[in-house]
């Protein structure tokens, strides 16, 4: 069952309650896909839609943001970043009640092996990749 607007817009406010003392969230972006985490900085920049705009997938890309400097996920190569950040966005998300669709998780699974086939010399496994939810 889909979410109402309110129960979006309360789930974006206790996200950014929990982590706003310790991690600089700033809506600044102009693009509405330009989420980026500063792991040095611990600072996320979301686009500045995000603040009216609300979705399961603003949610996930935020939680997601928030993954990078929870996992401290310098010096990894991408596709380990991207995938350690992602599996703690989902693993925060069901500790938050919130329900990820499939659709979503398999996005993001995209978006993580899109990374890892770029790697030609060994190249990971990508069943060692697999989100869990």
């Amino acid at each position: 069952m889909a979410m109402t607007k309110q129960e979006l817009v309360n789930f974006h406010n206790n996200v950014w309650l929990k982590y706003h003392k310790h991690i600089k969230i700033v809506f600044e972006n102009e693009k509405d896909d330009d989420f980026h985490a500063f792991v040095g900085s611990a600072k996320v920049c979301l686009p500045k839609s995000v603040k009216t705009n609300q979705s399961e997938w603003t949610l996930l890309c935020f939680l997601h943001e928030i993954g990078h400097i929870m996992t401290n996920t310098c010096n990894m190569k991408r596709y380990e970043m991207e995938f350690l950040a992602t599996q703690w966005a989902l693993d925060e998300a069901k500790r938050i009640g919130f329900v990820v669709m499939n659709k979503d998780i398999q996005r993001f699974q995209r978006y993580i092996n899109g990374y890892a086939r770029k790697i030609r010399k060994n190249p990971p496994d990508l069943k060692d990749l697999l989100l869990k939810y």
